[in-house]
């Protein structure tokens, strides 16, 4: 394999990581006719989904999942406390404290002008304290409801820790209110999950982890920093952004708390290391991910799971991530992914499905229509474990001008995709393939990409395309290969070179229109496994047993004419030299027993001596 197994060590630093890896300064024509032979090496098989999973979850899926189930119900709870506070006459107009069952208590921020700050929450008790080294810690969580924010900024360089602890943990939940966080490019705010009895960062998930999230409310985070939160699900993955669910509304209520409001959120120089999802989004519009990092995520770097729109990300690294750095899942559309390097992860680099949620009716009634309108571009992808990009469905998906080195493959489409643009990418040094169009695409434009160091080059397969213009050099066994039904295709006006049986090889395909290409820097040559499929054809296979039997018969015979005639038993002895023909009983060891004389007695030698029972007259 080619594929670097190095892992990216991510080291956090407060002042200097962003400013320097992340802020700007992100022959003659032939026709290929006499190269389409019929002698195929077919190379590798791409497959829609090969299986992989990324690298395996640390934590106890049993027990974690359970966790989970508890944080709806806490999550539940919190909602009638949140709505019951904003009704008029509810005599709730201060922060009060609800303690859910097996949960630390959590303190709800009631809707207020001004912006809750540090000191209000350390003026409820036993809520938040200065330690020793002049850090904070949260033992309570915390409610943000509509109407409220909770402004976690301060000008100074500090700490925020989270309790996190087998003894329990901490959440910031925004239930339709604001969450805001800021320091400076000197001063980060830092936020950890923290265990305090052994005063370190919490890194076991199994007995869940704090972790931040808001609900139909609005995030807002810059120059800060977040470790070490959440555990198994996205909603608990660490810090989420994602639309409100069942949340009620009372009519002189802030409207951004209605039920299944989305959310939206801004972060920016945010640093994110060693959460369980590094960044989850789901119903949300409008969000924006510019100038971060994250790194060393427990599953994805960046999710933006269901019904998130208009949205993107921007002059941003997701590295060595566990799954995938960044992924656009189903219901998700108008997602502009741009200047973003993803390169170390566990399974892909950059992954868009826009499958429909539902090919008929269902339970939830969801829509079978696809999604799309998703653009990644001037992006780098390199060394993942699987692909560099990967579009499973969908329609209008664009995949330009990026970077994409060092993977199994580079660019993949797939899953009745339609509609998608591949255009003017380089792909250097894939495993496999540089790119691939299988299983019922439809309407791709693969058209002025550069792949170099590639089993194929370009692959297609039941798939309908147009493939010109690209430029393929060094490749191992084609330059562009087509397979099964692919009507409406068509192969003109690319570059191939490398060395293999053909250029293009159109063997195992149909339905392609074939013009002219650029060839000659192919140097065709034979695989092992061609040269003996060419020499062991049937009938040369019959023609070498005849001949060996030929052979095999001439050679015994001229062995017996130089031996001449001989007697066959010249080798044998006559009996005559080893006896005369009697043996006496003596000689053999048998005596016989004496029995009286008489005529016509006759003994038998070797039978026991038993008397007269052993002679007969």
């Amino acid at each position: 394999m080619m594929r670097h197994t190095s892992r990216l060590a991510a080291v956090v630093t407060a002042g200097g990581l962003l400013s320097t890896a992340i802020l700007p300064g992100l022959g003659t024509l032939d026709t290929t006719a006499a190269w389409a032979d019929t002698t195929s090496d077919t190379g590798a098989e791409p497959t829609t989904d090969t299986g992989s999973t990324g690298r395996a979850y640390p934590g106890d899926p049993d027990r974690e999942s359970v966790l989970v189930t508890r944080e709806e119900a806490r999550i539940d709870t919190l909602r009638g406390a949140a709505s019951a506070a904003q009704w008029p006459g509810s005599g709730l107009s201060a922060p009060f404290t609800v303690t859910p069952a097996n949960a630390l208590p959590t303190v709800v921020l009631v809707p207020a002008t001004a912006p809750y700050t540090y000191q209000d929450l350390v003026d409820i008790p036993d809520t938040l304290s200065r330690q020793p080294d002049g850090s904070y810690l949260l033992s309570k969580s915390v409610v943000v409801v509509a109407g409220a924010t909770l402004d976690l900024s301060m000008p100074n360089d500090h700490e925020l820790h989270l309790a996190s602890s087998p003894d329990g943990y901490v959440s910031i939940l925004g239930l339709g209110g604001t969450l805001r966080g800021a320091g400076t490019a000197e001063h980060p705010l830092t936020i950890t999950g923290w265990d305090a009895a052994a005063q370190t960062p919490d890194t076991l998930t199994d007995d869940g982890r704090a972790y931040i999230r808001t609900l139909g409310g609005t995030a807002v985070l810059s120059q800060t920093h977040l470790d070490h939160l959440g555990f198994w699900s996205g909603n608990t993955g660490g810090l989420a952004i994602t639309g409100a669910s069942e949340v009620s509304t009372p009519a002189d209520a802030d409207t951004s708390a209605a039920s299944g409001a989305p959310a939206t959120g801004r972060l920016d120089h945010v640093i994110i290391d060693g959460n369980a999802f590094g960044i989850f989004v789901n119903g949300a519009t409008g969000v924006s991910i510019i100038n971060s990092l994250i790194v060393n995520s427990l599953v994805d770097g960046i999710v933006f799971h269901r019904e998130v729109t208009s949205s993107s990300v921007r002059s941003t690294i997701t590295s060595n991530n566990a799954v995938d750095g960044l992924s656009v899942t189903r219901a998700s559309t108008g997602i502009h992914v741009t200047g973003v390097t993803s390169e170390h992860n566990g399974r892909d680099g950059f992954a868009f499905d826009g499958t429909p949620l539902a090919d008929g009716p269902s339970a939830t009634g969801a829509a079978v229509d696809d999604y799309g309108n998703n653009v990644l571009s001037t992006s780098t992808t390199s060394t993942n474990e699987r692909y560099g990009v990967r579009v499973v469905g969908g329609e209008n998906v664009q995949v330009t001008r990026n970077t994409v080195r060092n993977n199994e493959t580079g660019i993949a489409l797939s899953g009745a995709a339609s509609d998608v643009v591949v255009s003017h990418n380089t792909v250097t040094n894939s495993d496999e393939h540089g790119i691939t169009v299988v299983d019922a695409v439809q309407d791709a434009s693969v058209t002025g990409n550069t792949v170099t160091g590639a089993d194929t080059g370009i692959y297609l397969r039941d798939s309908t395309g147009q493939v010109t213009g690209n430029t393929v050099t060094e490749a191992t066994n084609h330059g562009v290969t087509l397979v099964g039904t692919n009507n409406g295709s068509v192969v003109k006006d690319n570059t191939l070179a490398g060395e293999g049986p053909t250029a293009i090889d159109l063997e195992r395909g149909t339905g392609t229109t074939l013009g002219t290409n650029a060839v000659a820097d192919w140097s065709r040559a034979r695989s092992l496994p061609i040269i003996i499929r060419e020499i062991f054809q049937p009938l040369t296979v019959l023609w070498v047993i005849l001949a060996t039997l030929l052979v095999l018969t001439a050679t015994r015979g001229a062995r017996r004419r130089t031996q001449g005639i001989h007697n066959p038993y010249e080798e044998m002895r006559p009996l005559s030299q080893f006896t005369e023909g009697m043996v006496s009983p003596e000689a053999v060891g048998l005596v016989a027993s004496p029995v009286p004389a008489t005529a016509h007695s006759t003994v038998r030698y070797g039978e026991p001596d038993n008397g007269p029972a052993g002679v007969r007259g």
